[in-house]
């Protein structure tokens, strides 16, 4: 505990992910499953507190989640390499069986900087880290942790004059990309 307690808070969070898939992985082993060479997901662009993030997922074919990429521009080296390993770290978890819920539950509400305002996201307007919005992000739309977001989902998509002259069209969508909720139509094929 003193060992965590005395690292820097990046380093922290990938010692406290470690201890998370240990455990997780002694109650149940299985084997890796592999996600699709051409696979569904979405990339999210955010600023959290002036610093931009880019969150990108990767879907199996059912539509849960199995990777995420976390990339942070001009940011120092170690800051980014730090969070392109933790990144994998989760995804690996993930591959391995590793509820979303237990990184979700673990991960929100972690302070350490940057924090503060978030843009670009329409339903989390504030995080007390890069990785409380990043977990805050994939529990709203693969999770319907709507209690994590700022804004009601209800508001979402909700103009006058309706969706303009893409009304009635179908279009193809990842769960994450809808944060759940099915478009009108959906594509066969």
């Amino acid at each position: 505990v003193e060992q965590l307690i005395a690292a820097p808070a990046a380093q922290r969070a990938v010692q406290v992910t470690e201890k998370i898939v240990e455990r997780v992985v002694e109650r149940l082993y299985r084997d890796r499953e592999k996600l699709p060479n051409r696979r569904k997901g979405y990339t999210q662009k955010a600023v959290v507190g002036g610093h931009k993030v880019y969150l990108r997922t990767g879907e199996f074919d059912d539509g849960r989640i199995g990777e995420i990429f976390i990339d942070m521009h001009k940011e120092g080296a170690a800051f980014r390499a730090m969070m392109n390993n933790f990144a994998i770290a989760i995804s690996l978890g993930l591959q391995y069986g590793v509820p979303l819920e237990e990184f979700v539950e673990a991960f929100t509400f972690t302070k350490f900087e940057p924090a503060g305002m978030v843009q670009g996201n329409d339903a989390i307007k504030n995080a007390t880290s890069i990785l409380d919005y990043v977990f805050r992000e994939l529990a709203v739309s693969y999770l319907g942790r709507h209690d994590l977001a700022h804004v009601d989902q209800s508001d979402f998509d909700k103009t006058a004059l309706g969706r303009g002259i893409n009304e009635g069209k179908a279009t193809p969508f990842s769960k994450g990309l809808t944060r759940g909720a099915s478009p009108v139509k959906l594509v066969s094929g």
